[in-house]
């Protein structure tokens, strides 16, 4: 690991290869993203094995995960193209349209407290997602006491662009957001 500014470390975060895991490793892997998500998100919002595991078989987002020492998940990004989601999503949010050239973050998940892990979740997906990719976009929570969507347009400098009140069926706020790739083209016309 990395050393970082007053003592934090860099955690490694790996991109999810399914290349790499027997089926029953992989089940055992989404298990474990299962126990995780489950530990975070009220129980409405937590996501089937079936959902997961079909997360990280789409081989056309960027799916990311990233291990403790002891080789313990703590924080996992899944994602897909965003106009994979349209079908699944418009339903929600009827101002969601296609949008080619975009990467849809399905879930985020970091154990509580772990800025850390986030922002080298988000640092990673920005290198992977870039250079096929000329934005990032999701619907994130943004109801008070676990507001997502504040941190990631406050810190991270994404675009807030609507809210939707009950986001899924949830009962909770979640806010649409975009986040662009600077470009050659577009640093050009600056």
């Amino acid at each position: 690991m990395d050393n970082l500014e007053g003592g934090m470390t860099k955690k490694q975060v790996i991109v999810f290869n399914l290349d790499k895991l027997n089926e029953e490793d992989f089940l055992n892997f989404v298990k474990e993203i299962k126990e995780l998500d489950d530990s975070l998100v009220p129980e409405q919002m937590q996501f089937s094995l079936k959902e997961l595991k079909n997360f990280f078989s789409n081989r056309k987002g960027v799916n990311l995960v990233v291990k403790n020492n002891d080789g313990k998940i703590t924080g996992y990004l899944a994602s897909v193209p965003h106009n994979e989601e349209i079908k699944n999503l418009k339903k929600y949010d009827s101002l969601f349209k296609e949008d080619n050239g975009a990467l849809y973050i399905e879930s985020l998940a970091v154990k509580k407290g772990d800025l850390g892990t986030f922002n080298n979740l988000l640092e990673k997906l920005i290198d992977e997602a870039s250079p096929r990719y000329k934005k990032i976009t999701m619907h994130a929570r943004a109801s008070e006491g676990n507001n997502l969507s504040h941190v990631l347009v406050e810190r991270y400098h994404f675009k807030y662009l609507r809210t939707i009140l009950n986001w899924y069926g949830y009962g909770e706020p979640f806010d649409y957001l975009e986040f662009y790739f600077l470009t050659e083209d577009v640093s050009k016309k600056s």
